[in-house]
């Protein structure tokens, strides 16, 4: 796994997390830049700018699993878990 970051870019957060409609356990890597970057060792790496980010919700899997969060696109919505997302919500709320 290697990401070609851009000139001084840094990595503010990052967290493992599982898309769902894949089942896909990926990284997810916030940066300097306002970019987050899905990460695995297969093809399934993009990378998603500020600009293509409508809006950010979260959801609850069930009672006990509160860790769900859907990125809006405007095509497409991407859905995933993570730990402990309330330490991703403030970082998130500058994205859009």
């Amino acid at each position: 796994m290697r990401i070609d970051f851009q000139p001084n870019e840094q990595v503010i957060k990052s967290s493992d997390i599982v898309l769902l409609e894949e089942k896909i356990p990926m990284k997810l890597i916030l940066t300097s830049q306002d970019r987050l970057y899905f990460v695995n060792s297969s093809v399934h790496d993009f990378t998603l700018e500020k600009d293509d980010i409508e809006e950010i919700n979260y959801f609850d899997k069930n009672l006990f699993i509160k860790n769900g969060v859907i990125i809006k696109l405007k095509d497409k919505d991407i859905k995933f878990l993570i730990k402990n997302r309330k330490d991703w919500e403030k970082p998130f709320s500058n994205l859009y």
